[in-house]
C-alpha cells in the first residue's frame, strides 16, 4: 500500500448522493464537460437530477451548473455517446433516457430527446458504442440488450439472454465496436459479438463481479472488479487460464473500475469512499484519497491531463492528477 501525493480539487459538493458521472467533450481544445446524475429519496420515491458542469471553471458554487434536468426516477449509469452527440442514461425503471446537450463552449441547454423501454427491472449499467448509435445495457431483469439511439421505434435492436443471475456490468471493447462483455451475480464473465443472440466465451469467476472496465490500449485486457474486495486482471487470449486476482488491504467492495486512457493503470473506488490506483506494471497500488461515504462512480479525462474524476455517495466529486505517477 503506498500513498500517493498529488494535488486535488474538490468541485461543487452536492446535497443529493452521486451515483455516475461522465465526461463528454464541447466544441474546444482542452477540457472536456462533466455530466453528474445524482438522486435523493423523497418518501419513498428516488427522484434524480442530472447536471452538467464546466470542470475548468474552478471559481463556480454548489449552485452554479450550466444546465440541468430531472426526473422521478434514479440513474444507475450514464454514457456519453460521440456519433449521437447525447447523454444516455439507465434508469431504476428501466428505462433507457437519452438527453441532448448543446454542445457549445457554453453548453447551456440539455433535453430528453428519447425514452426506450424493454427492460423489466433496473438498469445497472450502460455503454455506448464507440463508433456507431448504439449502446449496450445490463439490467435486473438478467437480459443485456443492444439498442439503436435513433431508432424511432424506441425498441431494442437484440436482447442477449445466457446469465442466471442480475447482470451487474457490461463494457465495450474500445478498439472494436462489435465486441463487448458482460458480468453477472451468477459469477459469470461473457464475450459477446453484437451480431449474433449468443455469447462467444464464457468463464467462471471466483468472486462475486460488480463492474468491469475495458483497456483502451487493446482489445484484450479486462479488469473486473468484486464485492469481496478484489480484482481480477483477465487477457482474452488465456481466459482458459486461472484470472491474476489482486487483493486489496483492508479490502470493501469494489463499485467502480476504468483504466486510464493509455492502459497503464486502473483506478477503482470502493464502499470505505477510497480511491485507488493500481499501476499494471508491477501492482503497485496508491491511495489517492477518500470520500466520506461510497466511492461510486470514475471518469477518465482524456483531453489532454490525465485527470481522473471520482464521485461519492457524500455528495462530492474529488479529482487527482495522475500524471505525476510515473509507469
Amino acid at each position: 500500500k503506498k500513498y500517493l501525493r498529488m494535488p486535488n480539487t474538490i468541485l461543487p459538493p452536492s446535497t443529493l448522493q452521486i451515483d455516475c458521472i461522465a465526461l463528454f467533450p464541447g466544441e474546444r481544445s482542452e477540457g472536456s464537460f462533466l455530466a453528474v446524475a445524482s438522486s435523493d429519496l423523497t418518501g419513498n420515491n428516488w427522484y434524480s437530477t442530472l447536471r452538467i458542469h464546466d470542470p475548468l471553471d474552478t471559481e463556480n458554487d454548489e449552485a452554479d451548473f450550466l444546465c440541468s434536468t430531472s426526473g422521478p426516477c434514479g440513474m444507475s449509469a450514464i454514457s456519453w455517446s460521440k456519433p449521437c452527440n447525447a447523454l444516455i442514461a439507465a434508469e431504476d425503471s428501466g428505462d433507457l433516457k437519452v438527453y441532448e446537450v448543446n454542445n457549445t463552449d457554453s453548453c447551456q441547454q440539455i433535453s430528453a430527446a428519447a425514452c426506450l423501454s424493454d427492460h423489466s427491472d433496473i438498469v445497472n449499467s450502460v455503454c455506448s458504442l464507440e463508433k456507431s448509435t448504439c449502446a449496450i445495457t445490463g439490467s435486473w431483469d438478467k437480459t443485456v440488450k443492444l439498442w439503436d439511439l435513433q431508432n424511432e421505434s424506441s425498441s431494442c435492436v437484440r436482447t442477449y439472454e445466457g446469465h442466471s443471475r442480475p447482470v451487474s456490468s457490461v463494457a465495450m471493447n474500445p478498439t472494436d465496436d462489435a465486441t463487448f462483455v458482460s458480468c453477472s451475480y451468477d459469477f459469470s464473465l461473457k464475450f459477446w459479438d453484437v451480431r449474433t443472440e449468443n455469447a462467444a466465451e464464457a468463464m467462471k469467476l471466483d468472486y462475486t463481479p460488480f463492474c468491469a472496465t475495458w483497456s483502451r490500449a487493446n482489445g484484450n485486457e479486462i479488469a473486473v472488479g468484486h464485492e469481496e474486495g478484489v480484482i481480477s486482471l483477465l487477457d482474452r487470449r488465456k481466459l482458459t487460464k486461472d484470472e491474476n486476482v489482486v487483493k486489496i488491504d483492508d479490502s470493501f467492495p469494489i463499485h467502480s473500475i476504468s483504466h486510464s486512457p493509455k492502459g497503464n493503470k486502473i483506478a477503482f473506488g470502493s464502499d470505505d469512499g477510497v480511491v485507488r490506483l493500481m499501476c499494471l506494471r508491477d501492482k503497485s497500488i496508491y491511495i489517492l484519497g477518500r470520500h466520506d461515504d461510497y466511492c461510486t462512480t470514475l471518469a477518465w479525462e482524456e483531453l489532454g491531463a490525465e485527470t481522473l474524476y471520482s464521485g461519492g455517495w457524500d455528495g462530492q466529486i474529488i479529482t487527482f492528477d495522475a500524471a505525476d505517477l510515473k509507469t
